[in-house]
């Protein structure tokens, strides 16, 4: 068996480990607000060039076109938001109740204490990096949502009226 001096700086390492998947979750929310902010901008310029009675009357295909597309793409960099910034529910090592950390921890000897505090943050951090990968998933999501939005800026102050 491991000595618990090993035992302690894996513990540390796997704590080091977890903490930078944590800040990676927040980090990619504040990415999503990011992208989602100026997606709403852009959006909010679209219908300022778009929408108004002169131009819905008057406006050609492209215009009320890139209206529509660039509404159907803020809807869904909107819905993308949503499910990023949504509350997530992350692991720790231990389990939040007496019982389990009774059982993990405090009833054993150090070494079998250590080896279970390590055996939880690995299964900890494999489960919060995947939650990461899916907040990831949509942050690039909203990105591909904001150039289609920019596209449809350029579509429509280039569009003929």
């Amino acid at each position: 068996m491991l000595d618990n001096s090993v035992m302690q700086t894996a513990l540390e390492e796997l704590r080091i480990s977890n903490e930078g998947a944590l800040a990676a979750g927040d980090a990619l929310d504040q990415k999503a607000n990011f992208l989602f902010a100026g997606g709403s901008v852009i959006f909010g310029v679209i219908a300022a060039l778009a929408i108004g009675p002169e131009t819905i009357r008057t406006g050609g295909p492209c215009q009320v076109a890139a209206l529509a597309i660039s509404t159907a793409f803020y809807l869904a960099m909107m819905v993308v938001f949503v499910l990023v910034v949504a509350p997530r529910k992350y692991r720790t090592a231990l389990k939040e109740d007496r019982d389990t950390i009774g059982q993990e921890v405090i009833a054993r000897d150090s070494s079998e204490a250590l080896l279970a505090l390590v055996e939880g943050y690995i299964d900890t951090i494999d489960y919060n990096l995947e939650v990461n990968e899916k907040k990831a998933l949509g942050v690039r999501w909203s990105a591909v949502l904001m150039a289609a939005l920019v596209l449809g800026l350029i579509v429509l102050t280039l569009a003929p009226s």
